[in-house]
């Protein structure tokens, strides 16, 4: 975190800090823990505020990606918190698997996936990635959703991997 705050001599970069921190220790009996679903929100929100902090300009369509990326890494957030659904019970960490029905957070999971991607294409317009990835996280939504199963890091935190070494099919079939 101190390395992109001195590159970018932004000190608004401390603002997603300064929540990660309220959010793991607290201050003086305010800890952001307590709620569920409060850490995928906080870890959503930090990712998508370091982004628009970095473009370091505001308009509709920065908002819109921003959004993109909050909702995309909150879904992120969510499936990583199936693996460790048992311990959570037993420590009373409420985690969204751990107090929701498996079947009716999944159907939450994809219409927010669904919501973000329709976003992303009526805000920036339609383009390969929204496609790829729209594609992407439906399909990991669907195939990580059993309690105690760990995602796949390459479909959920590589995805974007994978959207780059498509490129050049997507480019040629933009050409034709």
């Amino acid at each position: 975190m101190i390395t992109p705050l001195i590159i970018s001599q932004k000190l608004a970069l401390l603002l997603p800090f300064a929540l990660s921190y309220l959010y793991s220790k607290g201050i003086r009996g305010l800890r952001l823990k307590r709620g569920m679903g409060v850490k995928n929100m906080i870890a959503a929100f930090t990712w998508a505020l370091c982004i628009a902090l970095f473009l370091d300009r505001f308009s509709l369509q920065v908002l819109i990606v921003c959004m993109f990326f909050f909702l995309k890494s909150f879904i992120n957030t969510v499936l990583y918190d199936f693996k460790d659904v048992e311990r959570d019970k037993l420590a009373g960490i409420p985690t969204l698997p751990a107090c929701m029905d498996v079947f009716w957070l999944r159907i939450s999971l994809l219409f927010t996936g669904l919501l973000a991607h329709l976003l992303l294409i009526l805000g920036v317009g339609l383009s390969h990635i929204a496609i790829m990835s729209l594609a992407n996280g439906t399909f990991y939504i669907m195939r990580y959703r059993k309690v105690g199963k760990r995602p796949s890091n390459l479909l959920v935190d590589g995805e974007w991997i994978i959207y780059r070494l498509t490129e050049p099919f997507w480019l040629y079939f933009y050409s034709n």
